[in-house]
């Protein structure tokens, strides 16, 4: 096998990773940055843009699920 084609097969099994290792449902602020795909500061500024969040045990946690509707009614 050759060098490039082991790259580009590291490559696509990183994607695919990503794509479906599911993040869990509530999710820590550095979690939630991760699954997003943003900078701390950016979602810092989601926050005061309304996105939700949730109080458990004194944290707070961010939904998944909520985290992706945000963003489907951020789409331009």
């Amino acid at each position: 096998m050759e060098l490039k084609q082991i790259t580009d097969n590291k490559e696509l099994m990183e994607q695919l990773s990503l794509m479906f290792s599911l993040a869990p449902r509530y999710m820590n602020k550095k979690e939630a940055c991760k699954y997003m795909g943003i900078c701390y500061r950016t979602f810092q500024k989601a926050i005061a843009e309304g996105l939700p969040a949730v109080q458990i045990g004194g944290v707070l946690r961010f939904d998944r699920l909520a985290i992706d509707e945000y963003l489907k009614n951020k789409i331009i």
